[in-house]
């Protein structure tokens, strides 16, 4: 978990990627006087510090500082703490701590783990959207399958339905034929939804626009089961913060952060789920 941002949990691929990268870390060594420390970038402003604790002892596994990047090469430069050697490493570390440009201070935000919903699409049943006092249903409608009846068997089999073949169906505000290449938009951005941050769980819901959403987002599955996924107010951006869309899935604490983009993909009109007028008709 990332304690710095409200105890969420991280992203554990990019924990394993910076323990890989330092695991005996090895370099070329440069230099061991502190008057050059500067060339290399180890001021309090400009170099980065890694440390990793373990077991009871308040003393870190291990510890590393990080300098700049080389000019015209790979990878770091590096030093122990209270050391003046400094090494170059053809590891990319700054990278792994989610820094790309030149000296900055890591962010939490780079280790969170952003995915706040996912389902398989093959196992949507129905979308319900909730926008204001408009409700859209879509309901996927599957080809039966025609009976098998085997020669000499009297029982005929009933072939499970192919749930990659099916059609899409406006239920509310009225029942009609949907474009499917439309609807298939719709469930692809609420199969998978990223948030690009998060914020702090233990804020007023009124103040996200949560405690009475407009938009809300029902997802029912096969076996029965329906994900509530609500949007709130806009996050503006700041020195720090990045802008968005305030939202909850279900009853899950976590207050994610998502970007305009995605509410354009889910809340359709009706129009744009329909299919288009063919012009030569008639």
């Amino acid at each position: 978990v990332v304690r710095s941002a409200y105890g969420h949990r991280a992203n554990s691929s990019r924990v394993d990627n910076l323990l890989n990268t330092l695991n005996e870390l090895a370099g070329e060594f440069r230099s061991d006087s502190p008057d050059v420390l500067l060339d290399y970038g180890f001021t309090d402003s400009t170099s980065v510090s890694v440390a990793a604790f373990g077991g009871e002892s308040e003393e870190p596994v291990f510890s590393l500082e990080i300098g700049k990047k080389p000019d015209r090469s790979v990878g770091n430069f590096v030093k122990l703490p209270g050391s003046a050697a400094v090494y170059l490493t053809d590891k990319s570390i700054l990278s792994n701590l989610g820094i790309y440009g030149g000296p900055a201070l890591p962010e939490s935000k780079y280790f969170l783990e952003l995915e706040a919903h996912k389902c398989e699409r093959l196992d949507v049943e129905t979308i319900t959207l909730h926008d204001g006092d408009s409700v859209i249903r879509l309901e996927k409608e599957f080809t039966e399958p025609e009976p098998v009846v085997a020669e000499g068997d009297s029982v005929p089999t009933i072939p499970e339905i192919d749930r990659n073949v099916y059609e899409w169906k406006l239920t509310r505000p009225h029942r009609q034929l949907a474009l499917k290449t439309r609807a298939d938009g719709v469930l692809g951005a609420v199969s998978t939804i990223r948030g690009v941050d998060i914020d702090d769980p233990a804020g007023d819901p009124a103040s996200y626009g949560l405690a009475t959403p407009e938009k809300r987002v029902e997802v029912t599955l096969q076996d029965g089961t329906t994900t509530h996924v609500s949007f709130g107010a806009t996050r503006e951006a700041s020195e720090g913060v990045q802008a968005g869309v305030f939202m909850k899935v279900g009853d899950e604490p976590t207050v994610w952060v998502v970007s305009e983009y995605q509410l354009k993909n889910i809340f359709k009109t009706v129009t744009d789920l329909l299919p288009e007028e063919d012009e030569s008709a008639g």
